[in-house]
Parts: structure tokens; C-alpha cells; sequence
């Protein structure tokens, strides 16, 4: 784990995983990028809205029997509510995932396929298209906005970030999501499983609990 100091006010910000580029600050939620050992800080994070979340920052779990930690989150609102996207850190190394909305998780990794990704006006609900040699179904189309995000992140995410995305399914609890807010589509495949399927440890406490 490497310490740094925001530049901005000084608080120490850790950065877990050696990949990550961008982490914000929890003092003045500065949007800060490391580059070798130097860091800058290139705007702010608007504050997250609270949605009830069981979830946070150091919360562990297992996903396939391998060890994860959470260590950042991008916070989506659409025509629903808000979803949460938390980055994942796994003891083996890996990076990936975890969609959580309306009580769904969903576990994915950024994954390279090899056909060409319609574009998303193209697409409807029903639409099938190839993923990796499988068929998927879309099931969901949102046109949704970024809020805002928190600690360690691959990529910068900007508060007001359009981000549309289509979610997809197949026939077996294997799904996908298409990410649409960037210049090329991304493709995320993974699995959605139940709450107690992660083995949570470290969640949020409420009063009410």
C-alpha cells in the first residue's frame, strides 16, 4: 500500500492495489491521478448521495471462492434510484467488479471479446447479440448519470458523467454489461448471485440494526 499526501489539503491518501491510477480523497474529495510517485490533483468529486447501502469501502468478501476487498465506488443514478459499482480488489491479483441495485450483486471483470459491440441506439430490449462465443439477451437499457465516486478507481469518473450502459443475460445466471460511457463500448461478463453468496464481512451498522 503507498501513502500519499493530497495535494489539495494534505490528507494522507492510500492507495492498496500497485494498477489503480486514481483515487479520491475522503477530507476534500479531490480527484487525484499517481503517475510514478508523483500526484496531482485534477478536480473534485461531488459528494455521494445516501442510498442505503449495506456496503463500504473495506468491506471483504469471496467471490468464487477467492478473497476480494472493496477499495472505491462509482455511484450511477437512473430512472429507478441509484446503483453502486465497487471496484474490486482480489487476493490473487485481479480486479473486478460488483453491480449492486434494487438488491441485485452482480460480480464481473472487464472482459476483451472478439466480435463487434452494436452501438447502443441499435439495441432493444430482447435484442440477442454474441458475447465470447455465447448469446445474451438484453434485458435492461438505462440512460444513467454518474453522482459521484470515492476511493480507488482504474479510470477518472467526473461527477454528471453520462453513462449509458445495457445489461444482458443468457440462460444460466451468466450476464453482461456494456458500458457505453467512453469512446469504445466495454464489456463486463459475470455472474449475479445472492447477497449471502459473497460471504460479506466489515458492513455498514445502522442504527435501526
Amino acid at each position: 500500500m503507498q501513502q500519499v499526501s493530497c495535494p489539495s489539503c494534505g490528507n494522507m491518501v492510500a492507495f492498496a492495489a500497485q494498477t489503480t491510477g486514481y483515487a479520491v480523497c475522503d477530507a476534500c474529495q479531490s480527484m487525484l491521478v499517481r503517475t510514478g510517485i508523483d500526484v496531482q490533483s485534477i478536480g473534485v468529486s461531488a459528494a455521494l448521495q445516501e442510498d442505503g447501502t449495506p456496503l463500504q469501502r473495506l468491506t471483504s468478501g469471496s467471490y468464487r471462492g477467492v478473497p476480494f476487498e472493496i477499495i472505491g465506488r462509482i455511484q450511477v443514478h437512473y430512472e429507478l434510484g441509484f446503483w453502486n459499482e465497487w471496484f474490486l480488489m482480489y487476493s490473487n491479483g485481479q480486479h473486478g467488479w460488483l453491480g449492486e441495485a434494487q438488491g441485485n450483486y452482480f460480480a464481473s471483470f472487464l472482459t476483451q471479446v472478439p466480435e463487434s459491440i452494436p452501438n447502443f441506439h441499435d439495441l432493444r430490449r430482447g435484442s440477442t447479440i454474441p458475447l465470447n462465443g455465447r448469446m445474451f439477451t438484453v434485458v435492461q437499457k438505462q440512460a444513467s448519470r454518474v453522482v459521484g465516486c470515492e476511493g480507488e478507481l482504474p479510470f477518472v469518473e467526473t461527477s454528471g458523467y453520462e453513462a449509458p450502459a445495457i445489461d444482458l443475460k443468457t440462460e444460466t445466471i451468466l450476464g453482461a454489461t456494456i458500458d457505453y460511457s467512453g469512446e469504445q463500448p466495454l464489456v463486463f461478463i459475470g455472474e449475479t448471485l445472492e447477497f449471502e453468496a459473497f460471504n460479506f464481512q466489515n458492513l455498514r451498522e445502522f442504527e435501526s440494526w
